[in-house]
This record gives structure tokens, sequence and C-alpha cells, in this order.
């Protein structure tokens, strides 16, 4: 159930602004008169200006709703306009702001319950599904907050039929509201408690749930829906386990943002971990074009200058930043692309509010923090996590139903024989180094491989298992004992390894993987791919995934689509910053009717061209 888009119209009551939006002073000790509702009500082809009039009115709102008694055609008119901002699609926190001031009032309890007991005919009907929308709203926006429409729910849904509701809004409104206590109910249980129940079932699916933090996430008493890991045991199955998992990670990465968040919220200031820090008076220069649009920020140099820091550690690319102009009671994200921490520029690509985010100016000052977890490191696994619910798991038997014993790998059947040659000592000779591969007992003998027990019997295992976890302290030979598991493979594809399918690599750090690649070029100079940045081995170069793609030609046909392709980029980014350019230069003149044809409504782009010539032949006759 989704609220449409509103147009745009003319923008002001009363000389193009509302009255009061910058003195909040109003000498009707109800809050609003007749002529104030009468006058907003008025603007229903104008939703979007006429939500912005009511937030500027909120305690003026509030005031009204909270008294004893509302007139007859007062309702009918607040009933009109809640109708009309309903239409709005955008500007979402002011449209939570009235939701908010609803249910903090007396709207549900007594006004709306009042007049649909006492009133007939089509305005009630019209006021009843208007206030189901509004419940339905606030039950999906505000869980919390939906007990306070209990009393007018429950006089609606028993008797719709006199009030011509629609049963279908009616029964998606009880769904959701029923849905957003019983949400309630297990949020209070959780804050007795730091872990949700094992067998309680989730409150959304993760696909659903955003990567990047949310403002909910940010809530004080926030108490996030979590389950422990399991230490022992098995998961449900695969979505429990990949529920589990991505909450947690997900939590990892928002707690500490949000405790700093918190503080600075209280007592302008953090003090805490040394790596969160809010740097003030954060501005925008301007918008380029790069790989997608992108904003430059400046920092305050001197503020950066007072800090002690080590500037590599921060605004790395990849991170998340978080920016605000209201002490983040809202919030915009965004990701950082580069830095000039010299200069006190940093360049990012913004996520949300976008519809705000291409309107601010360097005018606007915000203040800015950074996630102190690498945001990139997360984003990708959170990610995958996500796509695994719709495909399958790797590995599953053994991570979500704790298979104790590993089957064999499914390229091997009985009778599969491995040339186990690579193992065999430099001193020893050997008439046969080919072995049954599943029957261990008839591997070479201990004394002639250049093995220990313990690594031979992690050789087996490895070759022998579809999942084996090979463990143990510095300098016991993991790389090395790797990488005889590694030969072996390759030595023997098309003989019991498959020869069509890669073989994956993944270490922790590009240092790692650089330093097994190098072992493995020792057996293997052709055939490597290596994914990734940051490569220092010169000898690596070549393999790198884009080198590779470097050193493929195409097709004729492909270059000519990748030339038509560029050429479109080329035009839609000139095209970017012409439309850029334009509306900076509109925060600081004057623009004309010819500049603003193309973005306002012809009747207004005719009024102004009629308007010069009306003036016009007075001017030349005042000449």
């Amino acid at each position: 159930m989704q609220r449409g888009r509103g147009q745009r119209g003319h923008r002001g009551i009363r000389g193009g602004r509302p009255q009061g939006q910058y003195r909040q002073t109003n000498a009707n000790p109800e809050g609003l008169g007749y002529m104030k509702l009468k006058e907003w009500a008025d603007l229903e082809d104008n939703p979007s200006d006429l939500l912005l009039y009511m937030t500027s009115y909120l305690p003026q709102i509030s005031l009204f709703l909270n008294i004893d008694n509302i007139s007859h055609d007062k309702f009918v008119l607040f009933a009109k306009c809640l109708n009309t901002v309903w239409k709005v699609k955008f500007h979402d926190n002011n449209f939570q702001k009235i939701l908010s001031t609803l249910v903090s009032s007396s709207f549900y309890t007594n006004h709306a319950f009042s007049f649909l007991e006492n009133s007939s005919g089509h305005t009630r009907s019209q006021a009843a599904e208007t206030v189901l929308l509004y419940i339905h709203e606030t039950a999906r926006r505000l869980p919390d907050k939906a007990s306070g429409c209990y009393k007018v729910l429950c006089f609606i849904n028993s008797r719709h039929v006199q009030l011509d509701v629609q049963a279908t809004l009616l029964n998606e409104v009880v769904t959701c509201f029923n849905s957003a206590n019983q949400r309630q109910e297990k949020q209070e249980k959780r804050k007795r408690s730091r872990w949700a129940d094992d067998d309680e079932d989730p409150p959304s699916d993760i696909r659903d749930v955003s990567i990047y933090p949310t403002q909910s996430d940010f809530d004080a008493d926030l108490t996030p829906y979590l389950r422990a890991n399991k230490i022992s045991g098995a998961f449900r199955d695969k979505n429990h386990y990949l529920d589990v998992m991505f909450r947690l990670l997900r939590e990892d990465l928002i707690q500490p943002l949000r405790e700093a968040i918190h503080q600075y919220r209280l007592f302008g200031t953090f003090k805490g971990d040394p790596g969160i820090i809010f740097y003030e008076n954060v501005k925008i220069l301007g918008l380029f074009v790069n790989d997608g649009v992108e904003h430059t920020l400046r920092l305050d140099k001197q503020q950066l200058d007072a800090i002690n820091w080590d500037p590599k550690n921060h605004f790395m690319p990849g991170n998340l930043v978080c920016l605000s102009k209201n002490k983040f009671q809202t919030i915009f994200y965004a990701i950082v692309t580069r830095s000039e921490q010299q200069r006190g520029h940093v360049a990012v690509k913004f996520q949300n509010r976008l519809e705000e985010v291409y309107g601010l100016t360097m005018e606007d000052s915000f203040v800015m923090t950074e996630s102190p977890s690498y945001f990139e490191g997360y984003r990708y696994v959170l990610e995958g996590l996500q796509e695994m619910v719709d495909s399958s798991l790797p590995f599953e038997p053994y991570l979500v139903r704790c298979k104790r014993e590993p089957s064999k790998p499914d390229y091997i059947y009985p009778g599969t024989r491995y040339d186990l040659k690579c193992l065999v000592k430099p001193e020893v000779y050997l008439t046969t180094t080919k072995v049954n591969v599943l029957q261990t007992n008839t591997w070479l003998n201990l004394k002639h491989v250049c093995l220990n027990d313990k690594q031979y019997d992690a050789v087996k295992a490895a070759l022998t298992q579809q999942f084996t976890l090979l463990q143990g302290p510095p300098g016991t030979g993991k790389t090395y004992v790797s990488l005889k598991i590694m030969k072996t493979l390759l030595e023997n594809q098309g003989s019991g390894v498959p020869d069509c399918c890669p073989i994956l690599v993944i270490c922790y750090t590009n240092h790692a993987l650089d330093q097994f690649l190098e072992g493995v070029l020792a057996f293997c100079p052709t055939g490597i791919v290596r994914v990734g940045g940051n490569q220092k081995c010169e000898t690596l170069r070549p393999f790198n995934l884009r080198a590779i793609q470097r050193g493929v030609k195409e097709s004729l046909s492909t270059r000519n689509c990748l030339r038509d392709i560029h050429r479109s980029m080329h035009e839609l980014k000139r095209e970017i910053l012409n439309l850029t350019n334009t509306v900076q230069v509109s925060h600081v003149e004057i623009q004309t009717e010819v500049e603003l044809k193309e973005v306002i409504a012809y009747s207004h782009y005719d009024a102004l061209t009629n308007f010069q010539k009306i003036l016009r032949p007075v001017l030349w006759s005042s000449s």
C-alpha cells in the first residue's frame, strides 16, 4: 500500500510560504483555526506543498488534536488535509512526523472515534478510509506506537458495513496492525533478554533487510533482532543459518556507529573509540561524474590539523560515512571513492535520500562520521548471504546440519587411482606411485614421503573427503601441505580429478594469497587468474585479472559495441554536468523563463511570458 506522487503546484499561501514557518506563534488557543484549515484543505492539487506547511505547524497541530472537542466542520477539513497529504510520494521524513503527531495526540483515541460514531453519509465513509490508511502506515513505520490506534480500529472493524469501508482495505490494515503488535511483543520480550529465542521466526526475510544502515538502526532504545550463533548442535535449515549469520555480521558493522551517534545526539560530542571522529562544518563543494555521480566534500582544515590520527586508516575507498545537518535525526549515507586528506577533500557517492541530495548547496553544513569497521569488507559478504537464500549453500551438510562424517568427493569413484609421485622424497625410487585413492591403507609408506605423520594424514583427508579443516600454529607446515595437495590434484586431472573445473583459492590477506600463488607457480606456470588488488608480487602481475582482460583481443563487433556504449556514456556524463551547472547557478542567479520552460508547467510559463508582453508597452511608453 504505497502513497502516490504529489503534483507540484504554486509555491505559497499568502506570499509564497506558510504562515508561521519561521515564527511558530499562534494566538488561537486551539492551535488551528477554521480559516487556516480551510486554506490548507484548498491545496488538494498541491499535496507536497501542503505537507511542508503542515510540518511547519506541528506544535499547533498537536495542540489542536489534544483539545477536548473538535467541531464537526473542523474535523472534516482536517481529514481532507490528511487525505491530500497521503498522495505525496517523497518527503518521507516529514510524513513520518505527521504520523507521530497523530498517534501521540488524541486523534485516534478521541476525535476520530467520536466523529465516526456521531456522523453519517459519504463524509464519514471517506474519513474512515483515511483513518484506516493512516493506521496502516503507523503500524508499518511506528509499530511501537500502533497500540494507540486500537480503539478506533476495533470500531471500524465492527461497523465496516455501515461505514461503507472496503473489506480488502480493512483486512490489510488489520493484518498489518496485528503484525505490528506481535513485533512489539517480541521486542518487549527481547528487551528482557539479550538474544531472541532460537526457535523464533525472524521478523523479516534477510533479502528485504538493507545492507546499509537505516534511520531506525540508530534509535537509542533499539533492541536489534539477534539470535546467538550455535556453538553446538545443528541449525534448523539453511535459511536459519543464513539469517543468524547475516544479522550478527550486520550488527557487528552497525553497533559501534549506533553507540557513537547516540552519544553525539545527547552531548554534542563523542568520547570513546579513538577511531570514531565527528567532523564538523563539512561542506559539499560540487558534483562530478566519474564512475557514476559523485560529490566532493570539504572538511574543516583547522579541525583536521588538530586531530591526532593516522590518515592511512581513514577515508579508505569503499568505506561508509554518515552525514547529518540536525544531530543525526536524519542521516545521509555515502561511500568514499577517493580522498585527498592533505587538502581536506573526500569524494563520495550518496546512497540514500537522493532527492534531497541533489538539492544541497555549498551553504549546507554537515556533521560527518566514518564507520570504524571497513564497510566494503562487510558489504560483499552480506550481499552473498542474501543471494544464497535462493541458491545452494556450499558445504551445507557440514555447516548447517553438522554432519560429522565427511563423504567422499563427487568426482571420486571406487577404483579411482591417483599418482602420488609429488609426495615422494627426491632420493627415493619406487616402481609405482599410483594408489587407489579411497583405500588410504594402501597408500605409500610414510618413510618414503616428504611429510611427517600428521601432515600425511592431512593430505589423505583433503584428497578423500568433501570437507576438511587443517589447522595448526605457525611453522607446522600448513602452506607446505596445501601446496602438496594442490600439486597432487593438478597432476591427476583427467584421471580422477575433473579437468574442466577450476580450483578456488581464498586467503585472508593479499600477502598470504601472493605467497601461496608463488608456490603454485613453481609447478603450474599457466592457467592462474588472480582476482583482487594490492598485488605486490611482480611474478604474479601477468596473472592479475585486469592484466588478462587487457590482453584479450575483442572481435570487431564487440569493439564497435563497446565504442557505442562509451559514446553514450560520455553524452550522458555531459548532460549530467550541464544540468548540475544549471542547478548550481540557480542557487545564486535568477533564471529566465526560457531556462525554466523545460521544468515548469506550461500554464506557469505562459503566465510569465504574457506578464512580460503586458509590461513591455508600459515600459516603452514610460521611456
